[in-house]
């Protein structure tokens, strides 16, 4: 055998000689190996594959698989970060929540509710006192523990007004929010949207599979008498959803007069001088209230009911006026309002009433409506302004498409279906269904606003038992109606006072036009004129100068319409803008000169001053 050197690092380190192996066991090698272990050693136990045993304590050297159940902080640790998972909004209630945790969720019908940890939370308390609140501004009711359960005024199930005032406020804390709302709810008093920026929604659509889409809408009920359902009191705030009335509330009585509040939704700014609300949006079923369906009040501006539906109220289904059916102190006029495209059927007092028969010049404004369907409307002569299923009294209004009856609440022919009154109000493409008594559509004036520039174009009259079809107000002045296709005969389309001017009626029959105003002749002095009552005015030069200015209008009335043209094209009009201290103002504002006898200007009186109308234009 060849002979082999063997160095150790010491000679402490020598390994012993084993002379009789019959005479060394496992055990006394064993024994003999221990005493020559060590970290200078050839032969070190401490080293596992070439790592020491501390290179084996760092979790990230571990490359193999280990159970949760073995890492002793692992389940706090998680919870700390994604929080504890409750089976109810009880259960959470009942449980304490580690000090570390600061995110819990609930297993709740609507979902998987999620909650932060916040000293000032109203929305749950569990048992070792910590408060929660939702993770986001886009909430449930259901994170205040409400349940909604109502089926039937013999089933109302749970009040659920608390959840509903604790989550309103929490949002108006927030500064805006959305609340949904996706169940059947009971609340015993008032809601108030008295914050900005703040939505109820209670719309609901999840995708069911490939390309389908399952839809549920809530409900509100109210379960009292007195006050609205909802009350919107601030900007920018919104509900989509359904309103309805238990029996308890339906059977409320009320009258037609002020301070009566008792509808499903109730838009209306703190009773305050100059308080305004604006970009208000509404898109409800609104159904069974004691008062109006949705209910407009004082200065309300930049408004969309969207597609709403208001059936079965007690007085109207959509109202707008200046303050005079809540009772306001402190009325003002509403406007840029669009009532969107809806449905309004079987309401006691009018289907849409637009304005008050005592607002005055308050009356609303800029009033916009696509395709409303009203029916069966103002069948309760107590509810009702006047014999008609649909009120209009304000200026720029326009209603297109859509269909309106005369019918009662037996679906018996019984009354107009439209009421008139105002400035600029122009219905088009509608279908009249249905009417009885004096009128189809009735045109109304009063002293404070004599209506001019109504129009009704296009449509179809269907059905109708009424004597007339237009039934003209005597202080009516612009009235023009082109309606084509209409079973009531030509010589009694129209009950035409004498005093009614510039009215024009055509149909399938021919074309009518009376009491058109004759122009009038007016001569400049000292740089005016005076106007006697709204109309057509040819001006003259004065002393039949070649060219004279026109600065000043005197007598003229608030709302009165004028039209201004020149006299004799050899003599040149020019219509001055704000010149001198005069009360004339002009398109553009900028002076404007005639230049032949075929153009003419259009002007309005604010009161104050003879503001433009329409730009200076030939005929």
């Amino acid at each position: 055998m060849p002979s082999v050197t063997t160095i150790y690092p010491s000679v402490a380190k020598q390994p012993e000689t084993i002379s009789n192996v019959a005479d060394n066991d496992a055990a006394t090698i064993l024994t003999k190996l221990l005493t020559v272990d060590g970290a200078d050693s050839a032969l070190d136990t401490d080293f596992l594959d070439g790592q020491h045993g501390t290179y084996y304590l760092a979790r990230g050297n571990h490359s193999g698989m280990q159970l949760a159940s073995t890492i002793s902080d692992f389940a706090s640790s998680v919870a700390a970060i994604s929080g504890y998972i409750y089976a109810s909004y009880t259960a959470a209630a009942a449980a304490s929540v580690p000090a570390g945790a600061n995110k819990i969720s609930i297993l709740s019908p609507v979902g998987m509710l999620d909650y932060i940890r916040d000293a000032s939370g109203t929305a749950l308390t569990t048992a070792d006192g910590a408060t929660w609140s939702p993770a986001s501004v886009k909430c449930h009711v259901e994170h205040w523990g409400e349940v909604g359960n109502f089926v039937n005024d013999a089933s109302k199930g749970n009040d659920n007004t608390a959840g509903f005032l604790a989550a309103l406020t929490w949002l108006g804390v927030k500064r805006g929010g959305t609340l949904y709302a996706w169940k059947r709810y009971r609340v015993t008093d008032t809601l108030p949207m008295a914050n900005r920026a703040v939505r109820i929604e209670m719309l609901h659509w999840e995708r069911a599979g490939a390309g389908v889409s399952t839809g549920s809408m809530g409900v509100i009920v109210g379960d009292f008498t007195d006050g609205p359902v909802v009350h919107i009191s601030q900007s920018e705030a919104s509900i989509h959803g359904t309103i309805l009335a238990t029996a308890l509330r339906t059977a409320a009585t009320i009258t037609t007069g002020t301070g009566n509040v008792n509808c499903g939704v109730l838009v209306e700014p703190p009773d305050d001088p100059g308080a305004t609300i604006s970009d208000i949006e509404v898109e409800c079923l609104v159904r069974d209230q004691p008062a109006d369906g949705i209910a407009t009040e004082g200065i309300v501006v930049n408004m969309r009911h969207g597609n709403s539906v208001t059936t079965n109220n007690k007085r109207h289904g959509r109202s707008v006026s200046s303050g005079w059916l809540s009772g306001r102190t402190n009325k003002g006029r509403p406007g840029i309002i669009n009532l969107g495209t809806g449905l309004s059927a079987d309401n006691g007092g009018h289907n849409i009433a637009v304005g008050h028969p005592d607002d005055g010049t308050l009356s609303p404004y800029r009033i916009r409506e696509n395709c409303p369907e009203t029916y069966r409307g103002g069948w309760d002569a107590a509810m009702r302004y006047t014999a008609a299923s649909n009120y209009i009294r304000g200026e720029d209004v326009f209603l297109i498409g859509g269909a309106a009856d005369g019918a009662n609440a037996s679906n018996v022919s019984s009354h107009a279906c439209w009421y008139l009154h105002g400035r600029d109000v122009i219905l088009a493409g509608m279908r009249y269904i249905s009417a009885a008594g004096d009128c189809v559509v009735e045109v109304g004036s009063d002293g404070t606003i004599i209506t001019r520039g109504v129009k009704l174009f296009g449509g179809k009259e269907v059905g109708s038992s009424a004597t007339n079809f237009f039934k003209l107000a005597s202080a009516a002045e612009g009235i023009e109606f082109d309606i084509p296709d209409c079973s009531i005969a030509t010589a009694s389309i129209v009950a035409k006072p004498v005093a009614a001017k510039n009215v024009r009626i055509k149909t399938y029959s021919g074309e009518t036009v009376y009491n058109r105003n004759i122009a009038k002749s007016v001569t400049i002095v000292a740089g005016e004129i005076t106007v006697d009552g709204p109309g057509l005015y040819i001006i003259d030069t004065e002393g039949a100068a070649a060219s004279d200015d026109l600065t000043n209008i005197l007598n003229h009335q608030a709302g009165d319409y004028y039209d201004f043209a020149q006299a004799n094209a050899a003599r040149t009009v020019t219509l001055k803008h704000a010149s001198g201290g005069g009360n004339l103002r002009v398109f553009g504002s900028t002076d404007y000169a005639f230049t032949s006898t075929s153009a003419t200007a259009g002007f309005r009186s604010n009161g104050a001053q003879v503001v433009p109308r329409t730009p200076p234009a030939s005929v």
